[in-house]
């Protein structure tokens, strides 16, 4: 009976031992994920500020146009 318990044991060891490599892993590649994710999101959001800016510009610049027009007449 003892060595059946010890075998088990061993065994059960192992798995676990295996379980935490494979969460240990997993763990690893979300992070690593998570960092991709958030540069991503960080240069999306820049990207998407300066074309707001820029879209403002060209808007007042057009708002600028047509005032000058209409003002001329």
């Amino acid at each position: 009976m003892a060595s059946s318990l010890e075998d088990h044991e061993e065994i059960c060891s192992q798995r676990y031992a295996e379980i935490d490599r494979r969460l240990t892993s997993v763990e690893s590649k979300l992070d690593n994920l998570s960092i991709s994710l958030v540069e991503k999101m960080d240069s999306n959001f820049r990207t998407m500020t300066l074309l707001i800016i820029g879209s403002m510009g060209a808007i007042s610049t057009l708002v600028g146009i047509i005032v000058a027009v209409i003002g001329v007449k």
